[in-house]
């Protein structure tokens, strides 16, 4: 009986001491640095970011007037395709693509062997047409001074009529023989004229002073005089012209004639022009039911490249809309989003709304602030929310 008493009370003494020592401040201290510790590491888990910085290019939306944007393309004054007018082969091209020539400077010359084989040729049926034309002009002399002596002897019935006769024919076909002769020396001369035109065409000279635009043969080709082989392509760009199409609709907002109008070049860093209104084509299309503006613009420095986009600023708004790129708004189905560069340089998808286009901007209604910095083509690789950028901001 007394064994059971003290089995139960040391029982009760463990118990008790289990529980002194599971409410003693340091095991809840410990219970709360392991979980302090596993926070710590998930916390730095999902800080870190995967890869290195991605150095992206951005842009920040900027003001615009709201007017009226038509987007036009600059065109030569005139322009030619360059096919040699002699058939050879190519001995020559003087001209590189981009050159600039000035008018009758060579572009293309032919081997002129064969041109020269021919003109030697023409030369020497010329030579023997001018001799032949001598002998029968000296036959035609004397033939027509024993015509004569022969008629007056015929007259004082010296000779018979017969022998008259035979002089008389004698002398019509001395005479025949000099025109014929005439004729000969006029197709050797033509002949001649021919041949030193071919061998003046193996030389293809530019009709006018400008920029070659492309080069489709070169030394060595073949090239043909019917049907026609192109070799070139050349442009007169002083001036140039922009073209645009204007909707029926838009050209009241047009300016009067001799008002200056505002045209920006977005490929010459927005560069910006204010020549005089141009014309407009009398000639609607009847299908789009818009006209073709053409507006003269001086280029001697030749800066102006062909078809570079040109925005026709029409019109003006009180109202200031900021506006992006085309390249930095992303379309997903109505949905259109942007990559704004946050904090710390991560990544974030913004959704806006966009208002209309302008050239080759776009209206943002809503969704970013003029301070924002937002990435400039959204086709560039690796753009994912929370990503780490290094931001290159574009002037």
């Amino acid at each position: 009986m007394t064994r059971r008493l003290a089995h139960r009370v040391w029982g009760v003494v463990w118990v008790g001491v289990l529980c002194i020592f599971a409410t003693l401040p340091g095991a809840s201290g410990c219970k709360k640095a392991k979980s302090s510790e596993g926070a710590g590491k998930a916390g730095a888990l999902a800080g870190k970011q995967p890869g290195v910085p991605l150095k992206v290019t951005v842009v920040r939306p900027e003001p615009s007037s709201g007017g009226d944007v038509i987007v036009g393309t600059i065109v030569p004054n005139r322009q030619i395709t360059v096919t040699p007018q002699a058939s050879g082969r190519i001995q020559k091209v003087h001209a590189r693509l981009g050159d600039y020539v000035k008018e009758k400077a060579p572009l293309v010359t032919l081997d002129p062997k064969d041109a020269n084989l021919g003109m030697y040729r023409a030369s020497a049926s010329v030579g023997v047409a001018r001799a032949a034309l001598r002998v029968a002009q000296t036959g035609l002399t004397n033939a027509f001074s024993e015509y004569r002596r022969f008629k007056k002897l015929y007259e004082n019935k010296t000779i018979p009529e017969a022998t008259f006769s035979k002089v008389k024919t004698a002398w019509l076909m001395a005479r025949a023989q000099v025109n014929l002769a005439k004729k000969q020396l006029q197709l050797a001369n033509a002949g001649a004229a021919a041949a030193y035109k071919y061998r003046k065409d193996t030389v293809t000279r530019a009709p006018f002073a400008g920029v070659v635009t492309r080069v489709m043969l070169h030394k060595g080709d073949m090239v043909r005089a019917m049907p026609p082989s192109h070799v070139m392509v050349l442009a007169d760009v002083t001036p140039v012209f922009v073209e645009a199409t204007v909707g029926e609709l838009q050209l009241h907002k047009l300016p009067g004639p001799g008002q200056r109008v505002k045209l920006v070049l977005p490929g010459l860093g927005d560069r910006v022009l204010r020549p005089k209104m141009g014309r407009i084509l009398p000639a609607l299309n009847p299908v789009t039911r818009a006209a073709t503006l053409r507006i003269e613009l001086p280029n001697e420095d030749r800066s102006l490249n062909i078809g570079l986009s040109v925005e026709i600023h029409l019109g003006t708004s009180s109202q200031r809309l900021l506006t992006l790129p085309q390249t930095a708004v992303k379309l997903s189905g109505k949905d259109a989003v942007v990559y704004r560069v946050g904090k710390g340089g991560l990544l974030e998808r913004v959704s806006v709304r966009l208002g209309a286009r302008l050239g080759t901007r776009v209206v943002i209604a809503s969704g970013l602030s003029r301070t924002d910095s937002v990435v400039a083509d959204v086709s560039a690789e690796r753009l994912e929310v929370g990503r780490r950028v290094t931001p290159v901001l574009l002037h």
